[in-house]
């Protein structure tokens, strides 16, 4: 299970290692974080590099922004900025920040995820401004076994607040890939 960038990662290392896996649940991902031939959801590189330089040189301000932006249309975006501004002690170190966002630069799961046989939930927020729902449901459409929850009222960190709908979710196609496999998934 991941989240935005960290739903990404699950996603590549269920390919690359696909036996390991017997589920990815993917929160708020998308194959391509920026824009580039055939892919216009992403965001402008640009984009991306000056977000980069602004991590790199005003780590706290750009962390606080980026945290309102993406909570912006969310129906408790308020709360979920509050709580997550509470724990930026906690935040990976500027180097780790500068580390993810080259690698969203670069990665590409657009052609992987076609050949991706593992099962794959994914949630995306109605009113995800960062990555648009309909990246999310791409993935969900172009993997062997996809199943897509749109998540009402919520924009990119869609559990906040959310948790018993989603583990809900989580179980009932947990339940179901047992079934159409005769064994447990974990």
């Amino acid at each position: 299970m991941g989240w935005s960038l960290g739903a990404m990662l699950a996603l590549a290392a269920a390919s690359l290692a696909p036996n390991v896996f017997s589920a990815v649940v993917a929160i708020s991902p998308t194959p391509s974080f920026v824009r580039r031939r055939g892919w216009p959801y992403g965001l402008a590189p640009e984009r991306l590099a000056s977000f980069r330089e602004q991590v790199c040189t005003e780590p706290a301000a750009s962390l606080r922004r980026f945290i309102v932006d993406f909570n912006r249309g969310d129906l408790r975006a308020t709360d979920i900025s509050r709580q997550l501004m509470r724990q930026m002690d906690d935040f990976p170190s500027t180097e780790a920040l500068a580390t993810g966002l080259d690698w969203l630069q670069e990665i590409d799961l657009r052609a992987t995820l076609l050949g991706l046989g593992v099962p794959v939930l994914v949630f995306h927020g109605t009113a995800d401004s960062l990555i648009p729902p309909i990246a999310g449901r791409w993935i969900a459409d172009h993997v062997a076994r996809g199943r897509f929850v749109a998540v009402e009222g919520a924009a990119h960190a869609p559990f906040w607040g959310r948790t018993d709908f989603m583990a809900g979710e989580i179980r009932r196609f947990l339940c179901q890939q047992k079934a159409k496999t005769g064994t447990e998934s974990e």
